[in-house]
């Protein structure tokens, strides 16, 4: 579109583009031209404040952008989880960012879709993953299946789903291991079959819910499946001795979760950039993972 600057000349602004100035942005938020203020709430350096308002805004397109935007507040995604279209309430439960108690409402939401984003969500807790493992809608039972927080336990009932279309999303969970793949091999549906024995078949390490005695959260699952360390405090050892920190990396070479020592914290820090197999792991007995 093109505006008039403060010199008063005519100037091509593309509300979308990520060097448009914060206060252009401010300004469009109010254009009457949906498709721009729709480009306004899907732009990265948006506002959170443009954001807000934008999330009242009368065109359902429009609060859709900014229910994905990254930079939405939990408050302005909370009054967007109660919107009456329910492709915005949708989008919201996709929102990596969204918080967990709102994925729990959205997650019992009557319609499938929202129902169905949740549990395409990766920021998803475990636990709520395998109450939607047992939604009765095929979609929703679908998407928990291909979703690499899926816990184990969850993903071996659904490989036993009578749905055929369910158990053929399992194979295309990137945690399906090798001893469930070789169940589904022998599936009746051809396929199941198939999908179970693909030649591209990678099979990283399942990220626990759980490491040692600690919960860990979906953030920080997902920081350990993107190769990334954590940090954890109060974890024990089967004589109850507790550790105040423990840094925990997945070790490249091997694609196991290793502990790592207090006191390598330096290196720890390295491995967020570098390569973490190159750190040693902690030998602690008695802590199982």
């Amino acid at each position: 579109m093109v505006i008039l600057n403060k010199n008063g000349e005519r100037e091509v602004i593309v509300p979308s583009d990520p060097k448009t100035s914060l206060e252009t942005l401010t300004v469009l938020a109010k254009d009457e031209d949906v498709a721009v203020r729709r480009a306004v709430a899907e732009n990265p350096n948006a506002l959170a404040e443009t954001l807000a308002t934008l999330a009242k805004d009368k065109e359902g397109l429009v609060r859709m952008r900014v229910a994905e935007n990254p930079n939405a507040l939990a408050e302005t995604l909370a009054t967007l989880a109660k919107d009456k279209d329910v492709d915005v309430r949708r989008t919201v439960a996709e929102n990596h960012h969204t918080p967990a108690k709102m994925l729990a409402t959205l997650a019992k939401d009557k319609e499938v879709g929202v129902r169905q984003g949740v549990a395409n969500n990766p920021s998803t807790p475990a636990k709520m993953l395998a109450t939607l493992a047992k939604d009765k809608m095929n979609n929703v039972r679908a998407a928990v299946a291909k979703n690499p927080m899926t816990p184990v336990d969850a993903l071996i009932a659904l490989a036993k789903d009578e749905d055929s279309d369910i158990r053929w999303a399992v194979t295309k969970n990137p945690y399906a291991f090798p001893e469930l793949l070789a169940i589904l091999a022998k599936d009746k549906d051809l396929g199941v079959r198939v999908s179970a024995t693909r030649s591209d078949n990678f099979v990283p390490p399942h990220i626990p819910s759980k490491i040692g005695n600690v919960e860990i959260t979906a953030e920080q699952r997902l920081a350990l499946q993107e190769g990334k360390g954590i940090e954890i405090k109060g974890i024990k050892d089967k004589a109850g001795k507790l550790y105040d920190t423990t840094y925990v990396i997945i070790e490249q070479k091997t694609n196991k979760i290793k502990l790592l020592q207090q006191q390598d914290k330096n290196k720890f820090q390295k491995a967020q950039i570098k390569s973490a197999a190159k750190i040693a792991p902690i030998k602690r007995k008695g802590i199982k993972i």
